[in-house]
Order: C-alpha cells, then structure tokens, then sequence
C-alpha cells in the first residue's frame, strides 16, 4: 500500500471500524458501507484531512464514494489490509497507537 502517511492513518482507523463491525455481528457485506464521513466520526482529522485521504484512497481504488459521499470499501482494501494486518483487530490498534506516537 502506497499512500501518504495521514492516508494511511486514515485507511488503517478504517479498517479498524471495518473490523470492529464485523466482530460486533454486522454482516461484512454491511460492515463495508460507511455514511459520509466528518471530522466528529473521525476526531483525528479535519474534514479537509477526511476529503484528502478519501481522494486519495479512491485514486488507489481502495474505495467507492457514491454522488451522496457515502462510501464503500472495496475487496482489494481489505484484501491489503488482511495481509498487512494477519493477527486482526489486536495488531490494527497497536499499528494506530504507535504511528499516532510518530506522526502528526
């Protein structure tokens, strides 16, 4: 995965809520629509940040934003993720605690 560091940031605090949704009993099909997304969601990052990122992972085709910026993340996202991430939840939240230590 190429992305710049806050993207990364971004797509791996998705994925985490991915997981998060699919451990509670969401069905994945469910688990990988998200309803557009703001700053009060995702309180690490401004709402310009969020727009960066979602260009950013959209020109990667890592999501699909339909006209209502509701997205949709796509089998080759979490495809990546798996193997990036082999141990799940645990490893994500470990992988977020340590980059927000070193980054931004």
């Amino acid at each position: 995965m190429e992305l710049t560091k806050i993207t990364t940031k971004f797509a791996v605090t998705l994925y985490k809520c991915y997981l998060q949704r699919v451990e509670s009993g969401i069905p994945r099909s469910s688990a990988i629509e998200f309803n557009s997304l703001s700053h009060s969601e995702f309180p690490d990052f401004s709402d310009d940040d969020i727009d960066f990122c979602i260009n950013e992972m959209k020109s990667h085709k890592y999501i699909k934003v339909d006209i209502l910026g509701n997205i949709t993340l796509q089998s080759t996202f979490i495809y990546d993720m798996e193997n990036r991430f082999k141990s799940g939840l645990t490893e994500v939240i470990k992988f977020l605690a340590n980059l927000a230590s070193n980054i931004i």
